[in-house]
Parts: C-alpha cells; sequence; structure tokens
C-alpha cells in the first residue's frame, strides 16, 4: 500500500459511495479509497475559521456624514454621545457585498439587565458592501446597535453612552490649508457666471427655498468631484447637528469656480459644507431659512 498525496478541486472521497464537497485542498489517500476522520477534522476547522473571519470583517462606525458610495465623512471617535445628538450609522461590509432577504438594524437602550428596543429598522439589500442610517438619540443611557440578519442573527454590534453633560472643548476655527483663498458666496441666481442678488436668507414662501451655492478660488480647485454636505439647527443656539442632505457633483479639475442649486424644504439655520474629492474641507457656509 501506497501514501501519496495530490491537489484536488471538488470532490473527495470518502469509503465507497460517498464524498464531500470541498475547495482546493491538498488530499492524502490511501489506495485512492480512505481519508482518515482527523485529516477531514482538520481543515473542517480550517474553513469553520475562515468563515467567522470574513464575518467578522463587517463593522458599524458612526460617522457625521457619508458619501454616494458609502465612504464615512467626519468620523465620531467618541463612545460617549450627547442627548438629542444625530449620528450616522454606517453598516460595512468592507470588500463583500451584503446578501439575504433583509437586514435589519437594532438599536437599545440597556437598563441594567433589561433593554428597551429604540428602534428596528428593516432594509433590502441592493448589492452595496454598506447600510447608512441617520439616528438622533433623544434619551440617555447606555445603547447597543447591532445589525442581523432575517433570523436575527448578529453580523456587528456597538455600544454607546449618550449623556446630557456637554464636554466644554476649545474651539477652534477650521484651517483651509488646502484652499486658503476659497470662497463660498450664497446668492438667487447666476447671471454670466457670476452670482446675482446675493442672500444670507431665503423664503420658503416668496423665493421657494430655492438658492444658488457659488463657490471661487483664485487657483483651480483641483478636484474633479465636490462633496456637499447640509447641516441644521432647529433654533438659535443650538448646534448644528441634524444632519439634512449630502451631494456629490462631478466638475472639472481645473476650474477657477462652480455653482450648485439646492432647494432647502424647512425653516431653520443651516451650516452647508464644501469638501474636494479627498473629503478636505474647502469652505464652510451659514444661511437661514424662514416661511
Amino acid at each position: 500500500m501506497r501514501l501519496s498525496s495530490s491537489f484536488k478541486c471538488s470532490e473527495i472521497k470518502l469509503l465507497k459511495g460517498f464524498k464531500v464537497i470541498g475547495f482546493l485542498l491538498p488530499i492524502y489517500y490511501l489506495d485512492e479509497e480512505i481519508i482518515t476522520v482527523n485529516f477531514l477534522k482538520k481543515y473542517f476547522f480550517i474553513f469553520i475559521f475562515l468563515y467567522f473571519s470574513a464575518i467578522n470583517a463587517q463593522r458599524i462606525i458612526l460617522c457625521k456624514a457619508y458619501t454616494n458610495n458609502g465612504e464615512p465623512i467626519d468620523f465620531i471617535y467618541e463612545s460617549t454621545l450627547l442627548l438629542n445628538q444625530s449620528v450616522c450609522v454606517l453598516f460595512l461590509g468592507e470588500n463583500k457585498i451584503i446578501t439575504g432577504r433583509n437586514v435589519n438594524l437594532f438599536i437599545d437602550r440597556i437598563i441594567g439587565d433589561k433593554r428597551q428596543n429604540q428602534l428596528n429598522k428593516v432594509f433590502i439589500p441592493s448589492k452595496e458592501n454598506w447600510i447608512a442610517y441617520v439616528y438622533k438619540f433623544s434619551n440617555e443611557g447606555k445603547f447597543e446597535i447591532y445589525f442581523t440578519d432575517g433570523d436575527k442573527y448578529r453580523f456587528s454590534t456597538l455600544t454607546v453612552n449618550v449623556s446630557a453633560q456637554k464636554v466644554t472643548k476649545k474651539i477652534e476655527p477650521p484651517v483651509y490649508i488646502q484652499y486658503p483663498d476659497a470662497e463660498i458666496t450664497l446668492c438667487e441666481r447666476i447671471q454670466s457666471g457670476r452670482p446675482a442678488d446675493i442672500k444670507r436668507t431665503v423664503s420658503l414662501q416668496t423665493g421657494g427655498g430655492t438658492v444658488y451655492i457659488y463657490v471661487n478660488n483664485i487657483q483651480p480647485l483641483n478636484t474633479e468631484k465636490i462633496l456637499i454636505n447640509i447641516w441644521r439647527r432647529a433654533k438659535y443656539g443650538l448646534d448644528y447637528s441634524e444632519f439634512v442632505d449630502s451631494k456629490k457633483y462631478q466638475i472639472d479639475r481645473n476650474w477657477n469656480d462652480t455653482f450648485f442649486k439646492y432647494k432647502f424644504t424647512k425653516p431653520g439655520g443651516y451650516k452647508i459644507e464644501l469638501y474636494d474629492e479627498k473629503e478636505l474641507l474647502i469652505k464652510t457656509a451659514y444661511i437661514s431659512v424662514t416661511n
């Protein structure tokens, strides 16, 4: 009887009349008939390890916004969030497309050994490797954020704390290293490529809430994409914590200026942030929207 080895692709003979479907593995056999049980156990555990390693690659992150491709913008690294703070819950499948009939997002409030469900959102996978949802924490306490499949099997879990106490920190003005001369002008219309009727306030009733966002730089903007994030504050004195919208536009990197049209639908104070293709901040502008 001889002992030899080879590489086979799919079928592994196991006694007579049985076979195991596998993948490219080194196969040891005696007289091409019997494979030891210990050998199968070894590669079974290797397969299980690789399978669960792939599952663990999925993760949840918190950020302020996201692009149309599911790329996070402004990571939120703090484990303690502020009361009434809106965050973007981003579930990333890394390089794997999220599959299945549906994916569920749960947010539970943990109180001792009990939990209160705050959110149960169902998503239908759309052949992407990410899922995003904007959520506002309106209660204090400890929260567990997790995604599951249709059978309630958890993909990933994230735990955060929400506190009403605001952490005081020194607020420094943004440094526009890449775009020191960039300017944003908000106006009613664009005339001959230039802004006309500059606006600091726009009316929903008389102006329809529409405004043109004009950005100008002395040097070429040197980006092929402009990302616009819009944040809202409901009352004067509050932070711009409510994420409203995110838009991405294609431009020529040799342009010094460009403009975009945007329509507001609710009154309040708004912050408009412009980023380049590397998600570097170009400039920030503010506008008030009235009824």
